[in-house]
């Protein structure tokens, strides 16, 4: 399963993030600006659990052309291939 999480690089939804990781789950944030925050998220996800998947998002929430296109994406590369 994969976690998707909006505000994902600090707070409580960075704590979201690294306790997903350490139960199994792959996880996949937004960010508003702070991209460095958001790479220092993806960094201690990796090392909580090396194997697992995480991708980081800048997003603006209030644009919903965005989040469409945000979830989109996340749902493209977290769902396996259909034939």
């Amino acid at each position: 399963m994969i976690f998707f999480i909006t505000g994902g690089s600090r707070g409580i939804g960075a704590a979201i993030a690294f306790q997903a990781a350490r139960s199994g789950h792959d996880v996949a944030f937004t960010y508003a600006n702070n991209e460095a925050a958001a790479r220092d998220v993806l960094q201690k996800l990796g090392e909580i659990r090396p194997e697992g998947r995480y991708r980081a998002y800048q997003l603006d929430v209030r644009n919903s052309a965005d989040v469409e296109k945000t979830g989109e994406t996340c749902w493209r590369i977290s769902t396996p291939s259909m034939p």
